[in-house]
């Protein structure tokens, strides 16, 4: 038996960035590719998000620093955040 649980639906949250990981790989003619984890808090409570791997030669990736606020416009499910970059911005 399968159970499926659905994420909440999608809304824009502001969160703080407590953990930004970023793992580059060598991959020839598209430069490197990267893979970027995060962990943000809202309140007391903390989310990670994943994001899918890309390539730097096709122009620059977005790094956030520890403390930053962000607004991401994803789904919650869990503990997690289901989220593309372009969902991602730095609040002010």
């Amino acid at each position: 038996m399968i159970f499926i649980t659905a994420a909440q639906p999608t809304q824009d949250h502001v969160y703080r960035v407590v953990d930004f990981q970023r793992r580059l790989v060598f991959a020839g003619k598209l430069g490197n590719r990267i893979e970027d984890t995060m962990t943000v808090a809202q309140g007391d409570k903390m989310f990670r998000i994943s994001f899918a791997p890309l390539h730097d030669r096709f122009g620059k990736v977005a790094v956030f620093e520890e403390g930053t606020m962000v607004t991401i416009r994803g789904a919650i499910d869990g503990d997690r955040i289901i989220a593309n970059r372009e969902n991602v911005k730095a609040s002010n």
